[in-house]
């Protein structure tokens, strides 16, 4: 009977280290355009769109600051109307692409230019450079690169104690055959 006990206990505890390693965790990722006061930001997703063209539907959370001190977050960005919005990241290389060079890498200017940001990798449009727009004015930055770096992450601590618990039962297992 404790034999059985024991595999049943062993089964659902490996059922569960399966589950609990294919749900999906959310992935941070921050990112830097070095203007000359740095413009800093961050954005999360869930790892199950990993591999795949991002746009801010697809974001749990958003944050930017400009240059200037401005901050928008994933509100504002989904917020509209806008007359340019814009997000598109590559999740496979890590990078922003540029797919409409008029609505910028990155970018959400409200309807009649009243307030926002934009964010531009065309070298013409900011009269010497790619640039950093803070909206209402149209005051910028040039900048030369933007990076991307994804954060570290850590298993959470109930997936930790599951797994140590499943060891400790395979290994309770192992020595009972070996008596």
């Amino acid at each position: 009977m404790i034999a059985v006990l024991k595999r049943v206990a062993l089964s659902f505890v490996i059922s569960a280290m399966a589950f609990s390693v294919a749900e999906a965790s959310p992935i941070v990722v921050n990112f830097e355009i070095n203007t000359a006061t740095p413009t800093v930001g961050s954005f999360t997703y869930d790892s199950a769109l990993d591999g795949s063209l991002l746009g801010y539907g697809d974001l749990d959370a958003f944050s930017i600051t400009l240059w200037s001190g401005s901050t928008y977050d994933l509100a504002f960005v989904t917020g509209g109307p806008f007359d340019w919005n814009e997000f598109a990241f590559d999740t496979t290389s890590d990078t922003f692409l540029d797919l409409s060079p008029a609505s910028g890498i990155i970018s959400a200017i409200t309807t009649g230019l009243a307030d926002g940001f934009w964010i531009s990798g065309v070298n013409d449009i900011c009269f010497g450079g790619r640039c950093v727009a803070d909206y209402p004015g149209a005051d910028y930055q040039t900048f030369t690169t933007i990076t991307a770096e994804r954060e570290s992450t850590v298993p959470e601590p109930s997936l930790l104690a599951l797994s140590l618990t499943g060891l400790a039962l395979v290994r309770a297992r192992r020595r009972g055959r070996a008596r």
